[in-house]
């Protein structure tokens, strides 16, 4: 793999290079100097991402190690993989949105099963948990979204650019869940207090939804 990776880093550079000579000499015809360092710019941005992309996992993976997001920055809104250094390679930071999008469904996913079950056992002790899981998945939300903002405004291809479209719109809808979570538990704590009874029909309905909603 090593000797794979040296190859192609090796005939990228050649290439790309080649084609960066032909490219800055027809600059130097036809253009002015501000325009071959936008130009120039333009192309390093380019060549490095190229370079990027067979990396990326590893390179997550090293700058973690290297960067490790402390304690204290784990703790605000439950956010894990997010860090502002990422953005300067866009593609680094799109795979730990990604993850972190995965993380805020998995979060409004246990919220949701903890407000059924609590709702179905009338357990109103899981409430508090539910309410704290439903509000980490709104910050989250925010903390994705401010940061997919940040993405967006980078150097990005039309394919990712379509990918944080689909992120923003999926986050929407993980809140969502977030915020069903919360009115279940609401009920639940209502229906406990007011000594509500459900008829074993009822029961079983609830049950089946619970269950369908949770596959």
């Amino acid at each position: 793999m090593p000797h794979s990776s040296s190859k192609f880093i090796i005939y990228t550079v050649k290439e790309f290079s080649a084609f960066v000579n032909a490219f800055m000499r027809v600059m130097n015809v036809t253009s002015v100097e501000a325009t071959q360092l936008a130009a120039a710019h333009f192309l390093f941005n380019v060549l490095n991402t190229l370079l990027m992309l067979p990396f990326i996992s590893s390179l997550v993976f090293v700058v973690t190690k290297i960067i490790p997001v402390t304690e204290d920055e784990k703790e605000i809104a439950g956010i894990k993989y997010l860090d502002e250094r990422f953005l300067v390679t866009p593609p680094v930071a799109l795979s730990q949105v990604r993850k972190e999008v995965f993380h805020m469904g998995e979060t409004a996913y246990l919220s949701l099963e903890k407000s059924v079950k609590g709702f179905l056992s009338s357990d109103s002790s899981v409430s508090g948990e539910v309410f704290r899981l439903e509000k980490a998945t709104d910050k989250m939300k925010k903390a994705i979204t401010d940061y997919l903002v940040k993405l967006s405004n980078m150097q990005i291809s039309i394919k990712d650019r379509e990918v944080i479209d689909n992120l923003f719109s999926i986050i929407s809808d993980i809140e969502r869940v977030g915020d069903h979570a919360e009115n279940i538990a609401e009920l639940t704590d209502y229906s406990i207090e007011n000594k509500l009874v459900f008829s074993d029909a009822a029961v079983k309905e609830l049950e089946e939804m619970g269950q369908l909603h949770l596959k």
